[in-house]
């Protein structure tokens, strides 16, 4: 049966409205980074580290979210995620120390980790075969997100302060609600994922079979690294230098991400004219989102071969970034390339899976666990990024060690392609 389409496109537009939302309020962070650090009187490096906690938070609960999606839906999820993003930025608004305001971004992190899952899955149920084209489309939200959220946040922080601006954006990503109100599955790949027959019940056990208390709780126990993913450690083993790979882009997102405008006022710059180099960075995230699933859809250009490009194009923008200095231009022409770079690598872990898993199910496990590893990446980014400010005063050697993960990164992808293409031509 084919479902690519129907009624998936309002999937995919819901979705997208929603990762506007909640990715760029995660994007406007680098805005409430000085005036929070100053307010809460704390390190820089604790807030950076906070921050980044939120994305990290939602990736980790990937494995769980997706599997528990697969048996009791995802608008239920979608919509109670929605419900934590306003509690977290509203707790954070009120907040007056790091640790009532770490608790309310645990609260945003849990939100968007109870929706965003849900959201890709139920897309990639409607889109088996057209995936990337789906998967470009609704993670433009995004890059948009990127583009119109963090200037916005920057004129409600100079007009109101930042926790009232924080408050009015917990207002706007309450209306992830109304996003997963529209949500639903397709109910034959609804029952064929879960893996429902005609003589089971919707918990999976044969309605024939009764099983005592204790064989239930060990098959609870047995079955959790198949739940959580992590049987793609032993499945696919080559696949675990993908995962470290994860992580590496995740440390090197965040740490971008984070301290993108910061970087851009040490040096000088306006903080009004530094909270545009995130739009800078969201063209180019845009840029790229639309046109790299038709891309791969077509054949023009493989997954892993995008993602070497992307980071090789990262790689020379934080090398660039070191005798950039003030010049506004340059470092917007920077911010646009490493948007493209780093926005686009955060989204094509499903079409990479689907490229070197190649099998259905193999895809969708690598996947889920990838999210976490990157998730991981992003809660190191903040902090080590942090700490290199707090060490030298500037955000120059971070970036520069960040384009110095981006080259390894590259190295490593060339060195797996080749010896995969060397196994195969050995068979």
């Amino acid at each position: 049966m084919n479902t690519d389409g129907s009624y998936g496109w309002v999937v995919v537009w819901a979705t997208f409205a929603a990762t506007l939302l909640e990715f760029g309020t995660f994007k406007s962070f680098s805005i409430f980074l000085t005036p929070v650090h100053e307010s809460l009187d704390c390190p820089v490096t604790v807030v950076g580290t906070v921050f980044a906690m939120v994305q990290t938070i939602c990736y980790l609960m990937v494995p769980l979210t997706g599997k528990a999606t697969t048996y009791y839906g995802c608008r239920c999820f979608v919509v109670a995620g929605g419900a934590f993003n306003f509690a977290g930025l509203l707790v954070s608004s009120v907040s007056t120390s790091i640790g009532p305001f770490a608790v309310g971004m645990t609260l945003l992190g849990i939100g968007f980790g109870l929706s965003y899952t849900p959201l890709v899955i139920t897309v990639f149920m409607y889109f088996p075969t057209r995936f990337a084209l789906a998967n470009g489309v609704l993670t433009s939200g995004a890059a948009i997100g990127m583009m119109v959220i963090p200037p916005l946040a920057e004129l409600l922080i100079a007009t109101y302060g930042w926790p009232w601006a924080m408050a009015l954006l917990a207002a706007v990503n309450f209306n992830v609600c109304a996003c997963g109100a529209l949500v639903r599955p397709p109910s034959a790949i609804y029952r064929k994922l879960r893996g429902v027959q005609d003589d089971e019940d919707p918990s999976g056990v044969s309605n024939t079979t009764q099983l005592t208390f204790r064989d239930r709780v060990f098959a609870f126990l047995k079955d959790i690294p198949e739940k959580l993913s992590l049987d793609i450690v032993v499945l696919a083993p080559m696949y675990n230098i993908y995962l470290l790979l994860w992580f590496l882009n995740g440390l090197v997102y965040s740490a971008w991400l984070i301290y993108l405008i910061p970087h851009a006022i040490s040096r000088g710059i306006d903080s009004s004219w530094a909270g545009f180099l995130a739009t800078a960075g969201g063209i180019g995230n845009l840029v790229v989102r639309v046109v790299h699933g038709p891309a791969i859809d077509r054949g023009y250009i493989t997954a892993v071969r995008l993602f070497i490009l992307l980071t090789v194009m990262n790689a020379i923008a934080f090398y660039v970034d070191l005798v950039s200095y003030d010049f506004y231009s340059v470092l917007a022409i920077l911010a646009l390339i490493n948007g493209a770079g780093l926005g686009t690598i955060g989204i094509i872990l499903m079409p990479v899976a689907q490229e070197v898993l190649s099998e259905a199910d193999l895809s969708l496990k690598g996947y889920m666990l990838s999210l976490p590893f990157f998730a991981l990446g992003e809660t190191c980014g903040g902090a080590i990024a942090g700490v290199f400010y707090e060490v030298t005063g500037n955000y120059d050697t971070a970036f520069f060690f960040l384009g110095v993960i981006s080259t390894c990164i590259v190295v490593v992808l060339i060195t797996e392609r080749t010896f995969a293409s060397w196994s195969k031509r050995g068979r």
